[in-house]
């Protein structure tokens, strides 16, 4: 597990788009399989009408003898609710629209694949507050769906390079690598006058936002006015925790990494200083505790600055669902929150605790420990494992595959599903609910395809059902 600062503004945690043909394409030519048609007999759509407020999942297979991807919906209980008709398919949003690709353009449908857009259409960006940014031949601008009505609105007619989701009643624009804002009406609410920087996060946050200008950072209200001029080095105001199976994305700190010249401290969303700068290197609080570094080590530090009473490590995790991994010498162990040892220093790789358990490495041997009883665990026959997921199962690499693939294990440690091999995977939230999606070969129909394991562990879809 390790953290980082977020690389781009939107998030993405799971590329499928192109990876899903990448993979499939490599993992074919690399196992030699052959390329055969198969007839698929779980791709029809069901005739039962779909409420307009029903969660749908993208899935996609892929026609290796065509070299084409097929994308539609399924429901939660794994039926076909939207046709294989798309080249591209995305989640739906709040609003249970969704954006979809055909023939090289995008279109806007609703769970019952009524189009709301045509897909005519160059660029269609979801912003939030139920508001798109759509661009096509004739127009860009904003348009804004009428949940009554079933139906869109235009907005205002606007066109800029980047436009960012809205936060706080307010979205960023970019124009000419130049960074202001506009209201959900469209109209400039803060004059484009600041500097762009690809990656960092300019939204509004507890009602300030960070802006550069001449390489420094300041702060900045909702009036454009600066609350604290520019003068900061690098802030840290959004950060992710990357786990085995999924990146976690944070934002909105009350307490704030900085640096000004070679030294990090904390302040609040305003400016206001709380801790100096002192630290080599700072990070975010996670439940209390953030991460520092000083005089060349890492330890941990408590809100009011209180650092914990221990010597300080070469290399040191952040803490997640209560622990943290630190490593002396060569060796990794685990602390909990009072920065009592709770793991021994005696493992090459110890991951994250989920669902009470850990895995430990320690040469070839895996060990999922209790957490709360570590002399209680089971070892697994793959190599290398990963953590445990929310959805009742873990995954481990494939040692028998000459390409990188996973083996599925449930929560005791028994192999599931060995009928795939899944070639990648990621845990996702998606409408108040947990989903491991994944991208799985079946080598009995000699398909690959985009599916999804449920907070239970139980597999959403195939392409092809044995009868």
């Amino acid at each position: 597990m390790g953290g980082k600062m977020k690389a781009r503004t939107v998030i993405i945690t799971f590329t499928l788009i192109g990876i899903f043909t990448f993979f499939t394409i490599v993992y074919y030519l690399t196992n030699g399989y052959a390329i055969d048609y198969i007839p698929k007999n779980n791709i029809e759509k069901t005739p039962r009408v779909r409420a307009l407020d029903e969660v749908l999942l993208p899935v996609a297979y892929y026609e290796f003898d065509e070299r084409r991807e097929y994308w539609g919906y399924i429901d939660t209980y794994g039926e076909v609710a939207i046709p294989f008709e798309y080249e591209e398919t995305y989640d739906f949003d709040e609003n249970y629209l969704a954006i979809v690709k055909k023939n090289n353009r995008y279109g806007l449908i609703n769970t019952r694949g009524e189009k709301i857009l045509n897909t005519i259409y160059h660029n269609i960006q979801y912003l939030g507050e139920a508001i798109y940014y759509i661009e096509s031949v004739n127009f860009s601008g904003l348009i804004k769906y009428n949940d009554n009505e079933k139906d869109y609105d235009i907005i205002n007619e606007i066109k800029y390079d980047l436009v960012s989701k809205f936060s706080e009643g307010l979205a960023y624009v970019v124009l000419d690598d130049m960074v202001g804002y506009i209201d959900t009406q469209g109209n400039v609410a803060i004059d484009i006058k600041f500097t762009y920087h690809e990656g960092f996060n300019y939204s509004f946050m507890n009602g300030y936002a960070f802006v550069y200008h001449d390489n420094k950072i300041g702060i900045i209200d909702k009036n454009g006015d600066y609350v604290v001029e520019p003068q900061f080095d690098e802030v840290i105001n959004e950060y992710i925790i990357s786990l085995d199976f999924q990146d976690i994305y944070f934002s909105h700190f009350e307490m704030i990494p900085f640096r000004i010249d070679n030294k990090w401290g904390y302040m609040a969303p305003n400016g206001a200083i709380i801790l100096e700068p002192f630290y080599e290197e700072a990070y975010p609080f996670f439940d209390g505790i953030a991460r520092v570094k000083k005089y060349n080590k890492y330890n941990y530090i408590r809100s009011n600055g209180e650092v914990f009473q221990l010597d300080g490590f070469k290399i040191a995790k952040d803490f997640y669902n209560g622990y943290a991994v630190v490593v002396i010498d060569t060796k990794a162990g685990l602390i909990d929150s009072n920065g009592e040892l709770i793991i021994q220093y005696a493992y090459d790789y110890i991951g994250s605790v989920n669902q009470g358990r850990v895995l430990t490495v320690n040469k070839t041997i895996n060990k999922y420990l209790n957490i709360n009883d570590v002399e209680d665990y089971f070892t697994i026959s793959s190599k290398v494992g990963d953590d445990f997921t929310d959805c009742g199962v873990f995954f481990a690499l494939n040692e028998k595959d000459s390409y990188q693939s996973y083996v599925i294990y449930d929560y005791q440690g028994n192999r599931v599903y060995k009928e795939i091999t899944p070639l990648k995977y990621i845990q996702i939230n998606y409408h108040n609910k947990t989903y491991i999606k994944m991208i799985a070969y079946e080598e009995a129909s000699n398909l690959t395809y985009l599916t999804y394991l449920d907070e239970n562990g139980k597999l959403l879809w195939k392409v092809y059902k044995n009868e």
